[in-house]
């Protein structure tokens, strides 16, 4: 298992309630450019962050800064 999917998996869920996580290179809307995916630049850490926030009241993304510049989002 890679170590992200371990650390998602295993670590994250055992946190304590006010840990701030932080997560590097994650596309807007957990989704790659097409063009990334047809040259094979496409990772599964996405994919698994999306299945992990879903249905998940327990985490909440509090900033967003995707790799694009002035795409920050946050929440207070």
């Amino acid at each position: 298992m890679p170590v992200s999917t371990r650390r998602v998996r295993w670590v994250v869920p055992r946190l304590p309630r006010g840990v701030y996580v932080h997560v590097h290179d994650i596309p807007p809307d957990f989704e790659y450019p097409r063009a990334w995916v047809d040259a094979g630049r496409a990772w599964h850490e996405s994919y698994l962050l999306r299945a992990f926030f879903m249905f998940n009241p327990a985490f909440q993304t509090k900033c967003t800064r995707p790799i694009w510049p002035n795409a920050i989002r946050c929440d207070a």
